[in-house]
């Protein structure tokens, strides 16, 4: 792997040039090709951009949050208003089944985190807005896995040369210690079958197949 500029290729094929494809991603392994030659070669170049959907957008805001104090030296308060902004600037989209909901549901969905076992009954639960607690959650997974760097900056663009591949394989990094951190978030899922009508997902036992793709590469 080498670190390098976002677009810093000189050596592209004739090609690569003319369709504007220029790299792959390691988010674009998980999409059809169908779909990652129309993004590349004619979304891009007419300034047509995909809107996400809002669990994408909430895991951009989480992602800055704790980007913003471990490597930006912000404040909490001052990170969290900014994620929040972020939060609230999506815009929902209509095509999209639930996502008005799933919205609502990160942003203003009260939730009590389950105390350990063996707590005293008397002790009050945690409680907070779903987005309020993954971001609280994964400053905290972060400061741990991080407890022994003296540094952690910034993720850098690096890119990664494959053999059989004329394109580099190209994408941003989370936050860099002595290694890499990688974040990654879950959010609740629509479920109309239970009173407050969705679920909070479990962590996984097994990373997602797209996940490790993504992190490998």
């Amino acid at each position: 792997m080498t670190v390098a500029a976002k677009d810093g290729f000189d050596d592209l094929p004739d090609w690569a040039t003319k369709l504007n494809f220029t790299a792959h991603s390691p988010s674009g392994t998980t999409r059809p090709d169908s779909k990652e030659f129309f993004e590349k070669a004619i979304a891009r170049p007419a300034r047509l951009r995909d809107l996400v959907g809002c669990t994408a957008t909430a895991g951009t805001a989480v992602h800055n949050y704790v980007t913003d104090i471990i490597a930006k030296e912000a404040t909490q308060a001052e990170a969290f208003r900014a994620a929040r902004a972020t939060l609230d600037e999506h815009l929902v989209l209509e095509h999209v089944d639930g996502d008005a909901e799933k919205l609502n549901t990160i942003r203003d969905s009260i939730y009590e985190v389950p105390n350990p076992p063996g707590t005293d009954k008397k002790t009050p639960k945690r409680a907070g807005t779903v987005f309020e607690l993954t971001c609280e959650h994964m400053l905290q997974g972060v400061r741990e896995a991080t407890a022994s760097s003296n540094v952690v900056d910034e993720g850098k663009w690096a890119s990664v040369q494959f053999d059989g591949l004329q394109l580099p394989f190209i994408g941003q990094l989370d936050l860099q210690d002595r290694g890499v951190v990688e974040m990654k978030t879950k959010w609740p899922s629509m479920d109309m079958s239970v009173k407050r009508g969705s679920k909070i997902n479990s962590l996984p036992w097994h990373l997602a197949p797209e996940r490790i793709m993504q992190v490998e590469l």
